[in-house]
């Protein structure tokens, strides 16, 4: 959360919308493969923040499917959606934000009639941030989480379907500079990477049958963003 929403929320409940834009690069495994993709994805959500605490909730939804690179033909995009609650509250390191939360993590991967497969890493994760006022110009915002996700991955194939099941872990790591448009409205501009692994646990197929599996592949999340905050 920034310096202005915590003085917006000194001593009552501040509700704080958000929108923006971002632009996602995907590096996703397929089987043995990992391929990349990017899309345009609108993110919507509202903050409330109070007496130094705040709870968040938003959606990134993608706006497009981008083409898998490598030649597969294939297209991707994923829909995200975020519940956070989060303090400044560590007396001994004034200004760090701590924060918790749920994810959960939405791709498709769309190989047309030959192949498809559906996504979904869902769990919870837990990190901090610490801002660094620049002057009077805006503020710099460092951030760090780790996510430990429950993986799932339907696999759609002409002869059968393929149910993929694992543990999603990893780090996020980003940077964000944050600046006022007017006395109650800022906007940022954020650079972000959930650098996530997929690890297997078993595969079954459409008949039922279950195999212990092991392997991992790549979940990892480049995001651009630009995104507008109003107070009130």
């Amino acid at each position: 959360m920034t310096a202005a929403a915590s003085a917006h929320a000194e001593s009552s409940v501040s509700w704080i919308p958000t929108n923006g834009l971002s632009y996602k690069m995907l590096q996703y495994g397929v089987g043995s493969v990992s391929a990349d993709t990017s899309f345009m994805s609108m993110d919507l959500g509202i903050v409330a923040a109070f007496d130094g605490f705040y709870i968040s909730a938003d959606l990134d939804q993608a706006l497009d499917d981008g083409s898998f690179d490598g030649g597969l033909g294939y297209k991707g995009s994923s829909d995200v959606m975020n519940l956070t609650i989060g303090c400044n509250c560590l007396s001994f390191v004034q200004d760090l934000t701590v924060f918790a939360g749920y994810t959960s993590i939405d791709t498709l991967v769309d190989g047309g009639t030959a192949f498809q497969e559906s996504a979904n890493d869902a769990g919870f994760f837990v990190g901090a941030s610490y801002p660094f006022v620049i002057a009077n110009s805006g503020q710099l915002t460092a951030s760090m989480a780790y996510a430990s996700l429950d993986g799932k991955s339907l696999g759609r194939l002409p002869t059968d379907d393929i149910t993929f099941l694992g543990d999603t872990t990893g780090i996020s790591y980003g940077i964000s500079w944050t600046s006022s448009l007017s006395a109650n409205v800022n906007y940022s501009l954020s650079a972000k990477v959930n650098d996530y692994t997929f690890d297997l646990s078993s595969v079954s197929n459409s008949a039922g049958a279950t195999l212990p599996a092991t392997g991992s592949r790549d979940r990892v999340f480049t995001i651009l963003g630009a995104k507008v905050t109003y107070f009130f």
